[in-house]
Parts: structure tokens; sequence; C-alpha cells
């Protein structure tokens, strides 16, 4: 490589320059040194820069996608019925996890606050799909069928106030 020496010497200068400005406290100096250093470095970027294709701006940046495993929990019941085993397992490991956490850990936030389940913070439907099913939403959302049919109880009270408020 005939510039290795070249680049070695350039590596040795730039490395004084940064240790002689290195104990500034003038900030107005150090933002005008600041602004040079960018300018010289926009100045010395080569106009065609290499870009490795799995890096960020080159032509396989994301092209497989990992999708995060809290998308099946938003799966339609009827989806989630065409593979049981695999669910029974998933949420099988999910309680482990939990609990493993939790020993590790302590008590989990939302426990501590009182919220039984994320989706409580949410006071109308997040997506279509809770939006065309609601009762969906109350059959993900409970854990036991008393809780399910308090749920549909619940709701219709609330209902039956908004319409005799509005009377």
């Amino acid at each position: 490589m005939p510039y290795r020496g070249k680049f070695l010497v350039e590596k040795v200068q730039l490395r004084k320059r940064f240790e002689d400005n290195k104990d500034i406290k003038d900030l107005r100096k150090a933002k005008v040194l600041l602004l040079e250093g960018e300018e010289e470095l926009f100045h010395n970027l080569h106009p065609k820069p290499m870009k490795f294709p799995y890096s960020p701006g080159g032509i396989c940046f994301e092209r497989y996608y990992d999708h995060p495993d809290w998308l099946l929990d938003y799966w339609h019941p009827m989806e989630k019925a065409r593979y049981p085993y695999y669910f029974a397992r998933r949420e099988q490991r999910k309680e482990e996890y939990i609990r493993k956490f939790e020993a590790t850990y302590g008590v989990a936030a939302e426990e501590a606050v009182g919220v039984t389940h994320y989706q409580d913070y949410q006071t109308e439907p997040a997506t279509l799909d809770e939006k065309m099913y609601p009762l969906d939403r109350n059959i993900r959302l409970a854990k036991t069928v008393e809780e399910f049919r308090a749920r549909i109880e619940k709701e219709k009270k609330e209902k039956a106030g908004q319409i005799a408020d509005k009377k």
C-alpha cells in the first residue's frame, strides 16, 4: 500500500490536534472548533461512500424484518385456533417467563400499581379489529368466564348510564 505512511502521519497529526484542544473550557471556542471539525469532515468525505449491503443505507438493510413476539397476542381467536399446540406452549412459556422475572426482580410494576393487564390503560379500542369485534377484546382481557361475564355486565350498565345521562 503506497499511502500507508501518509495515513499514519495524518493520524498522528489529528490525534495531536485533539490532545491540544481537549482542555478547552470556553464553550464558544469549543463550538467553533466543533463546527470547523464538522466542515473539515464534510470536505474529506468520499463523494460516493461505500455502503455495506446489510448496514443502514445498504440495499439489504432490514430486508428480513423480525416481527416482535407480542404481535401474536393480537391474533383473532379463530386464527389462534388453527395452531392450538403452539399457542398453548406459548402461554406456558409466557407464564414461566413472568415467574422467572418476578423471582429475579420482584413484583411486576403493573401489579405494584394495581393494573392487571396493559390494555387497562386504553380507553377506546386501539385497532380496527377491536372496533369490529368488541366481544373479542373482552375475551382477550378476561382470564375466567366469570370475569368475562362481569365485564359484559359492566359495559351494559355503562352504556345504559350513558343513554340515561343523554336524556
